[in-house]
């Protein structure tokens, strides 16, 4: 007999990844800014009423303070390899390639032995997180939510739409987004995926503020 389950997959709200002087910011630091913690509050405000029993994110400061804003009250499980995906250092990046490696950063993702922005390996991302995945989809519940990231989110809903990486650069991932991914199991295995909702921002939910993608958000100051 199958059973259904939901899982709110959430990115972490808006965060400063460059200072006032265009310096990178720290990225296990970086925490909401002010339009963040708007996004977070108007997603608690979206899942009122949602039933989630449990709540997962990577543990890094932007995530947790999302799930907590989001999710008030609930107690948030930290796994690591939720974390995103980790680029190599940016000063190393010339700058006529700038753009190439981070703005359009996951183009590649499906080339073998690519990695993003000379860092870390897209193929072993993804293993990690779907193996993060699996242990979370192994607790018990029926609907949860996962604060994660931008690839981290990617990766997942590849899985659930049954894409390679190919497809991930069209998935984007805006700031404060909210996802919902319907699974069904079959003798304790999930066998089916169905997307839901994908890329709802509440308080932009026509997408009027912007053309860019949220990778050119992130780094438009140093491209």
């Amino acid at each position: 007999m199958s059973e259904k389950r939901r899982l709110y997959l959430i990115r972490h709200g808006e965060v400063d990844y460059f200072d006032a002087d265009g310096k990178p910011v720290d990225p296990r630091a970086a925490t909401l800014n002010d339009k963040g913690v708007a996004q977070a509050g108007a997603l608690a405000s979206l899942l009122v009423g949602a039933g989630v029993e449990r709540a997962f994110c990577s543990g890094v400061a932007r995530a947790r303070r999302t799930a907590a804003l989001a999710l008030p009250g609930k107690t948030i499980l930290d796994d690591p390899d939720f974390r995103e995906i980790k680029a190599g250092r940016l000063r190393d990046i010339p700058p006529e390639r700038r753009h190439e490696a981070l703005a359009c950063g996951f183009d590649a993702a499906a080339a073998p032995d690519a990695a993003f922005a000379g860092g870390e390996h897209f193929a072993a991302f993804e293993r990690r997180v779907l193996d993060a995945l699996d242990r979370a989809l192994a607790s018990d519940w029926t609907r949860a939510a996962l604060v994660a990231h931008d690839a981290v989110n990617r990766a997942i809903l590849a899985w659930a739409l049954g894409a390679d990486r190919s497809a991930w650069a069209g998935l984007e991932q805006d700031p404060g987004c909210l996802n919902v991914v319907d699974i069904e199991f079959a003798d304790g295995r999930p066998v089916r995926r169905f997307v839901k909702l994908l890329n709802f921002t509440p308080l932009d939910a026509a997408k009027a503020l912007s053309l860019d993608t949220s990778l050119e958000r992130a780094f438009r100051p140093f491209l």
